[in-house]
């Protein structure tokens, strides 16, 4: 229901079951002539008095009967052209008592504003607003009353319906800017989990790459090797079969014998033997390698999964660490320490994923920075899982130099970062704090000290609602660097 705020709601709806007495309300309130003979009503309801009401333009509508009342404001207020008042007698026999008249009327239009008028004390101030309630929109006047007393009722609750009415319609219109806000900042923040899976993605593609290219290239070279040592070996092995029909035929000719020998010397026949196996071992090494970098980035980049499922974490953990070496092995060593009972754990696979991942580089960063000041520095990253109740528990520990506690409270806001301009988003642990929260249930701890970190992840094995509101105290990784 909608209405025009240009003018002042000035329609006022009078409930009474005398009709004489709708004539005295139009008389006080309207400024109409009404014939003499009311004059009586007019002393008995209103009291005697010499002074006029002015007229205030009000609009002025009436009821003989509760429900008939009520029909007449559901209407107004269905058209959009709502009365701003209302004027209720208590007792409206055969019909709807003033109760439960204003009742219908607040179920229907909650801003009308009430006065009730009644000539008996039938009914005290605590009954009434116990039954009705709602003391904001309620007044109570006792007949009789002065028509100055009425006016002035009437003037200050039209206005009161009118400020009303613009408050209401300026916290809409708040409320749905703040709306719009939340949704264009949701938005923003999709787009910026977007580019930080992106970011994630170009820099793992780089580092997938070194890791693909050097098993390649020690592939490529022993089979190069091989291929050289056997067109080496296929000559001798010609002679050999030469030497075999010479001596079958009991000539052992002895200038074959001294270019088998020439052969034997000219390639080290007894350093081919022993090395083509370990050539061969590594060329098995190397394409084995290969096959777990490729299974490992197929795993952690599996798409359309966005439901909680049973997920084997420690193979999400090893497939993480393997396709992130390349962010790791320079500075640090990463071990492992996986129960390797542990149950399956209901989790969407590559959010989960993109956590591990985030907080091993995270890991590594923190100690890169930490070993800039003391190179000596032991580079260690561990990472551990364990069952502990209905929560299956993830230990990221680092080396590095830890999180000053000054800034330990804003390590998981959107955009922090300690890092210089294009060095980070500020985005990797917001990222991660969300996904274990917010869409897993889970929670976030850290303890730091200069020593290090440990990066605590609880997720829990009973899935259970998961709110976005849900307030779990968090803190941070490794590092306040992301």
């Amino acid at each position: 229901m909608a209405r025009e705020l240009e003018r002042p709601n000035l329609r006022i709806i009078t409930i009474d079951d005398t009709r004489a007495i709708h004539d005295d309300y139009r008389r006080v309130l309207g400024g109409e002539e009404v014939d003499d003979v009311l004059d009586d009503l007019e002393k008995e309801f209103f009291g005697e008095t010499e002074e006029k009401a002015l007229s205030e333009n009000y609009e002025i509508d009436s009821a003989e009967q509760g429900e008939a009342g009520f029909e007449m404001v559901k209407s107004a207020y269905e058209s959009g052209n709502p009365y701003a008042l209302a004027f209720v007698d208590m007792r409206m026999p055969p019909g709807w008592d003033g109760f439960k008249t204003i009742q219908q009327m607040w179920k229907y239009d909650p801003e009308i504003q009430v006065v009730i008028c009644t000539a008996y004390s039938d009914s005290s101030w605590s009954e009434i607003f116990g039954t009705l309630g709602q003391p904001d929109r309620l007044l109570v006047l006792k007949k009789p009353f002065d028509p100055i007393e009425l006016k002035q009722l009437a003037s200050a609750l039209t206005a009161k319906w009118e400020l009303t009415r613009r408050a209401n319609t300026e916290n809409d219109r708040l409320n749905a800017l703040v709306t719009k806000a939340t949704d264009d900042l949701k938005e923003v923040q999709a787009q910026n989990l977007q580019t930080q899976e992106l970011e994630s993605i170009g820099r793992l593609a780089a580092g997938v790459a070194h890791e693909i290219n050097t098993p390649t290239q020690y592939v490529t070279d022993n089979i190069g090797y091989l291929s050289e040592s056997i067109d080496g070996i296929l000559p001798l092995i010609a002679q050999y079969q030469n030497l075999a029909a010479a001596a079958k035929a009991e000539n052992f000719a002895p200038d074959l014998r001294s270019k088998i020998d020439d052969i034997e010397e000219e390639i080290d026949l007894e350093f081919l033997i022993e090395e083509m196996p370990s050539a061969a071992a590594q060329a098995i090494t190397g394409i084995k390698r290969i096959s777990q970098i490729v299974t490992a980035m197929q795993e952690f980049s599996h798409p359309g999964q966005k439901e909680l499922t049973p997920v084997n974490i420690n193979r999400m953990i090893e497939s993480t660490m393997t396709i992130a070496r390349n962010e790791w092995k320079y500075g640090a060593e990463l071990e492992l320490a996986l129960q390797e009972d542990l149950l399956l754990v209901p989790c969407i696979a590559d959010e989960f994923g993109q956590v591990v991942l985030n907080m091993i580089v995270n890991a590594a960063h923190a100690i890169e920075e930490a070993r800039v000041e003391d190179p000596d520095r032991e580079g260690l990253i561990r990472i551990s899982t364990k069952l502990e109740g209905d929560w299956a528990v993830m230990r990221i520990p680092d080396t590095g130099a830890g999180i000053p506690d000054e800034i330990r409270d804003k390590i998981f806001d959107p955009f922090f970062t300690t890092k210089g301009v294009n060095e980070g988003t500020g985005q990797g642990l917001a990222i991660a704090r969300s996904a274990v929260v917010d869409k897993h249930g889970g929670t976030v701890d850290c303890e730091s000290s200069p020593a290090g970190t440990t990066f605590i992840v609880r997720l829990p094995l009973v899935v259970a609602a998961v709110s976005e509101e849900q307030d779990v105290a968090a803190a941070g990784p490794g590092d306040a660097s992301d």
